[in-house]
């Protein structure tokens, strides 16, 4: 049975289940009504047919015998008044007891009652006949038949009437049997009833306790297990295979779902893991091989991809081409620097050569110097001497005027010599 409800869906299945079990307490409930009817119904039967009769036959007992004493009253008395209120007495008492009998007949259902009331019946009929002739001859203040009266009431009434009261005895008796005997019966089927209740009850509960134990068993343990496999999944295990679910519920189908996720998630992973590698390796003339499981929020992940990978091509083309220019700006450089050298090298030359006009201009500039100096002691003296000479003044003066132009001129040279060793130490520095 619980395998059938596994292939449920979780609300039909509890629906069934609770309805299995209001079913199985229905009926239980159904069968304490029932117990519970039957019970009353008998509890009825044993009071309309044995107790309230032990009643009625216990109240025509004391009628029977109300009878025999009204008429002994009207054998023994001797006045006429008592007499007839006797007689009365006795005609109420035979009606009460009759109607007892009616009474009490339809409840004889039993065949023992049925003989016990054909007893009683012939028993009373013989006792009333006797009674009859009995108060016929004794209704009456004549002593001598008073006497026979009684005499007749000792010897034949009185054994109808211990016949009457036998057979009322013998009745009671087996009413009571009966309802004793009824009551056991109902006793009995009041222990078997309930205890078939508490089984059922046993039962019930046991079943309700096994089927709620199955049902929440097939939904907590693969909830559990699934559970357990989205931590894993969370933390990256893709791979690992997902809780087998027996049930066709809704957890199947969670579980289906999910491994449908689960294995697009791994061929997406696979699919742009492997266009990464190929960009790696600089291949960037690849694409995806399965498009159509790139829906919904994974399109922006192949968008991304798509993208990244024309970036990073037009990127490494632009490194490629500047490379090249590099590499002939280099070679271009490479010329230039060795051009520079041979350049540097002449130029090495040159400047050992203007390094020898430097030192003959520098020993001729020393050479003018000392003539100079010469030619200052020369003007002091031109100069004493010129105080007495203004012409030979201006001829000193058109002297330093020379040799003023010839220092300039010097400068100018020196100037120049700076300027070419200057520029000449420039190109050794970028040589």
């Amino acid at each position: 049975m619980f395998k059938k409800l596994n292939k449920m869906k979780i609300g039909a299945r509890l629906k069934k289940s609770f309805r299995q079990i209001i079913l199985i307490f229905g009926i239980l409930s159904a069968l304490v009504v029932v117990i519970m009817l039957y019970t009353i119904n008998n509890y009825g039967t044993i009071l309309d047919n044995y107790a309230y009769p032990q009643g009625d036959i216990a109240m025509a007992m004391n009628e029977s015998a109300e009878v025999r004493a009204a008429s002994r009253g009207i054998v023994g008395y001797d006045s006429d008044s008592l007499i007839e209120s006797m007689k009365e007495q006795h005609e109420q008492a035979v009606k009460s007891f009759e109607e007892y009998l009616e009474k009490i007949r339809p409840t004889m259902i039993t065949k023992e009652g049925t003989a016990c009331m054909d007893a009683i019946d012939k028993a009373w009929a013989e006792y009333k006949e006797v009674d009859a002739k009995v108060i016929e001859v004794g209704a009456t203040t004549d002593t001598a038949k008073s006497l026979q009266a009684q005499q007749m009431m000792t010897d034949e009434a009185a054994p109808k009437y211990q016949a009457l009261n036998d057979a009322l005895q013998k009745l009671m008796a087996l009413n009571i049997s009966l309802g004793n005997a009824e009551r056991a019966q109902l006793r009995t089927i009041m222990i078997a009833a309930l205890t078939i209740i508490i089984i059922v009850i046993a039962v019930s509960t046991i079943y309700s306790n096994s089927l709620s134990v199955a049902i929440s068993k097939s939904i907590e343990k693969p909830l559990n297990e699934l559970k357990d496999r989205f931590i894993t999944f969370a933390e990256g295990d893709i791979d690992s295979p997902l809780p087998t679910v027996e049930s066709e519920d809704e957890i199947k189908e969670l579980v289906s779902g999910v491994s449908a996720m689960s294995d697009r998630i791994r061929v997406i992973i696979k699919d742009s893991g492997r266009m990464l590698n190929e960009m790696s390796d600089g291949n960037f003339a690849i694409d995806t091989e399965c498009e159509e499981v790139y829906t919904g929020a994974f399109t922006g992940l192949l968008t991304g991809i798509r993208k990244m990978n024309e970036e990073i091509d037009t990127t490494v083309r632009g490194v490629d081409d500047a490379s090249g220019q590099v590499l002939t700006g280099s070679t271009n450089l490479a010329e230039a620097a060795q051009s520079l050298a041979e350049g540097a090298t002449d130029q090495a030359a040159s400047v050992e050569e203007m390094q020898a006009t430097i030192n003959e201009l520098t020993s001729g500039i020393k050479t003018t110097a000392e003539e100079l100096g010469t030619a200052y002691d020369e003007a002091y003296k031109y100069a004493e001497i010129a105080e007495g000479s203004r012409g030979d003044m201006e001829v000193l003066v058109q002297a330093m005027s020379r040799i003023n132009e010839t220092s300039e001129k010097i400068g100018a040279i020196i100037t120049q010599i700076e300027d070419i060793a200057s520029q000449t130490n420039l190109l050794s520095l970028n040589a």
